[in-house]
């Protein structure tokens, strides 16, 4: 029982200083707040294999006397022990140690039952997603396959990708990491050219990313790990650092902020009109949230200081986070 307390203190501080260190990255690119976020999770879930393999290291035991708690005894005058102080503290030790026992017997299953509940939902969604992309429509040709080609070059994406057109008219992601898909809503058919090319560019970077994979792996950790909060707030952290970091890889790879924003608009008002469904796999309009906090890094920083590339001009940021803003505002 102390072993456990004690290691699921040391995740949440190791969990701790990497969530505090990617708030006090608020003027570093998305992508390294990602990054130490992703570290800080990975550190976090090896500190119990560490506590193990690792050499033991412990505190001198402190001299007798020097502090701690001291038993009054006083003795009667016929030079007899005064135990009843001694026997109130043996009375309390021995109601205490049943209770921790009993406490000790349900950790083990209830960790048990809340990693196969939490499993089941994430598997479920992973199920739904294979699902829907099974009965996708296959995109092989048009403007879709050109700018998908042009966006992958620019990236430095050499896999295949494969774009799906799905039934559903609010399901816009991107998953797998050997052979990635992304998956499209139903009316992308009906999209302008260059609101094909701002989505592509935005899906691929999350390929040339490895988010996916990232993803899943922090998702694992989170459903093994479910009862520390600091886990999901990482996780949740994690996707929307995610979702920033493509929105500066979208604008590095030249387009205009205004442009982006207008069409990231557009996406979310369309979006928000239907019920969101959590799927284990990067969103780019289902979760508006982060591209406005990613809008608004780029206003609030500095002139002349810029964490990315030299081409994201500073008026542009201001442009795509007082757009999105109203988009987000409009949702409320």
């Amino acid at each position: 029982m102390m072993w456990l307390l004690e290691t699921a203190g040391k995740m949440s501080l190791v969990l701790g200083i990497g969530l505090l260190a990617a708030i006090a990255l608020r003027q570093a690119s998305a992508a390294f707040r990602h990054w130490v976020i992703a570290a800080a999770l990975f550190c976090a879930a090896a500190v119990p294999v560490l506590g193990l393999v690792a050499p033991a290291w412990t505190l001198p035991p402190a001299p007798i006397g020097a502090g701690g708690p001291v038993a009054e005894i006083s003795i009667t005058s016929d030079g007899a022990l005064n135990d009843d102080t001694l026997s109130r503290e043996g009375q309390s030790i021995r109601m205490t140690v049943p209770v921790l026992n009993r406490l000790s017997d349900l950790v083990l299953p209830m960790w048990v039952v809340g990693v196969g509940l939490n499993l089941v939902v994430m598997f479920a969604g992973m199920f739904r997603l294979a699902k829907l992309a099974s009965r996708a429509a296959v995109v092989r040709s048009g403007v879709w396959t050109e700018s998908l080609i042009h966006v992958s070059q620019v990236l430095g994406v050499r896999r295949p990708i494969a774009l799906l057109r799905s039934d559903r008219p609010d399901l816009l992601v991107t998953w797998g990491q050997a052979f990635p898909k992304v998956v499209l809503p139903a009316d992308a058919a009906d999209w302008p050219d260059e609101r094909i090319h701002v989505v592509l560019a935005h899906e691929v970077a999350h390929v040339a990313r490895g988010d996916w994979l990232v993803l899943i792996a922090a998702e694992l950790l989170r459903c093994i790990y479910w009862f520390n909060p600091l886990f999901w707030i990482a996780c949740t952290r994690l996707r929307y650092e995610s979702e920033h970091a493509c929105d500066d890889a979208v604008m590095n790879a030249g387009v205009e902020g205004d442009v982006y924003a207008t069409h990231l608009l557009e996406l979310a008002r369309t979006f928000g009109r239907h019920r969101r469904t959590w799927f284990p796999a990067p969103a780019m309009a289902g979760h508006a949230e982060p591209s406005s906090q990613s809008s608004s890094d780029h206003a609030t920083r500095p002139r002349g200081v810029d964490a990315r590339a030299p081409g994201d001009h500073p008026a542009n940021r201001c442009v795509c986070a007082g757009v999105v803003r109203i988009c987000l505002w409009d949702r409320c």
